[in-house]
């Protein structure tokens, strides 16, 4: 009896192992497959957030880009204009210049016509006095 209890228990213990180790297997191709689900999920990440870092790089570049291009078009642009003004305020020297001497000009005008006017009157107010007389 003694040993056939012993067999019965031998026989449970075995069962016990076995079920157990069916338990740690079922528990490892759980986990195997967790790992590899965590792998795929990584490699995706990386590749998605390679991907974005390209793009944004990638966009980084072209607005940097594109803020040289509006600096050199600005430069540019504020070089031409500075020319023109340049330009035009030589001009309105030059005109001011011209009006100046003209105005010079119409003074002189005007007084050689006040003198030879003055003259005129003094003739012919001594005409006329030169006939009352």
């Amino acid at each position: 009896a003694r040993v056939v209890a012993a067999g019965q228990e031998a026989e449970q213990a075995r069962q016990r192992l076995e079920a157990q180790v069916r338990g740690l297997a079922e528990t490892q191709t759980r986990l195997v497959s967790a790992v590899e689900g965590f792998s795929g999920d990584a490699e995706r990440y990386a590749a998605s957030t390679g991907r974005a870092r390209v793009e944004a790089l990638s966009s980084v570049e072209r607005m940097v880009s594109t803020v040289e291009e509006l600096e050199r078009t600005v430069q540019e642009d504020g070089e031409a204009t500075g020319s023109r003004l340049r330009q035009q305020g030589a001009e309105l020297r030059e005109l001011q210049r011209q009006q100046s001497e003209d105005a010079a000009l119409h003074r002189a005008a005007c007084a050689e016509w006040r003198g030879l006017l003055e003259e005129r009157t003094q003739g012919a107010a001594a005409l006329a006095a030169a006939r009352e007389e």
